[in-house]
């Protein structure tokens, strides 16, 4: 049986290697699985749309954008974490409030918001400096 694939097997790197060239290479990782977590949210994002209001399910969405907001402000992708920072507040309410018929407008843009800072090249951002 062939063993699964951890997301450290595609970085692995030389021990002689600069800590930077370590650090880019998991920040290359990181932004290759960003599209995994996009789907995450638009699928939970579609289901609070269309009148679903769990418990669960407002704390999965809740606790992905959470994840979301912290991973990108550790590797350096500042915007995109400070922008889901702004929808973890709206998705605290929602937990909040789960019977609230309409939610808050701004969740769409903040979604967008997001998947368009991620759309930069990493290698374009530059956390040495």
């Amino acid at each position: 049986m062939a063993s699964k694939r951890h997301w450290t097997d595609e970085m692995k790197m030389d021990p002689g290697d600069e800590p930077n060239d370590r650090v880019r290479a998991l920040r290359r990782s990181y932004h290759r699985r960003l599209p995994e977590r996009f789907r995450e949210i638009d699928g939970y994002w579609e289901r609070i749309q269309s009148g679903e209001r769990g418990q669960e399910l407002l704390y999965e969405f809740f606790r992905t954008v959470h994840s979301l907001a912290g991973s990108a402000m550790t590797f350096g992708f500042n915007d995109m974490g400070r922008t889901a920072q702004s929808l973890e507040t709206i998705c605290t309410s929602l937990m909040a409030n789960p019977d609230e018929t309409r939610p808050p407008g701004e969740i769409p843009e903040l979604i967008d918001r997001i998947k368009t800072l991620a759309s930069n090249p990493v290698d374009e951002i530059d956390i040495f400096g």
